[in-house]
């Protein structure tokens, strides 16, 4: 209904910058991603969480969304983003465990699986301490 009447589908919440499609791909709002990138919402936003600036992708991977994540790839999202820290996509989805998006993303151009972040660590040394045996 709001869309009907032009609201803003890149609208920030002024304290963190967090706009819908972030919140979408946190929570797993598949219909709501797609209708939000449907209505030209900016794919490769950033958003201000935790100190850090995250896109979507991140979140998705985050969170452990597959669906939003694919969909978000579909549309080409940029698979190798790096928050402030230094964080990919990669990263977050072996640091959580996520090994079937782990698989996703290593199938889907990763330039650098060794790239590690400003503390230094890589992806396989984020899933070997978080214990993600399956991810390694």
């Amino acid at each position: 209904m709001l869309l009907k009447y032009n609201a803003k589908v890149d609208l920030e919440c002024l304290s963190n910058r967090i706009t819908g499609l972030s919140v979408a791909a946190q929570e797993g709002y598949v219909e709501i991603l797609k209708l939000l990138l449907e209505h030209k919402a900016d794919i490769n936003s950033k958003n201000f969480q935790c100190l850090t600036l995250l896109h979507s992708l991140h979140i998705s991977a985050l969170y452990g969304h597959k669906e939003c994540l694919l969909i978000l790839l579909d549309k080409k999202a940029d698979i190798n983003s790096m928050t402030t820290d230094g964080w990919t996509v990669l990263q977050m989805a072996a640091a959580e465990g996520f090994a079937d998006i782990v698989d996703i993303l290593l199938a889907n151009s990763i330039k650098n699986v060794n790239h590690g972040n400003k503390s230094g660590a890589a992806a396989i040394y984020l899933a070997r301490e978080g214990g993600h045996m399956e991810v390694i």
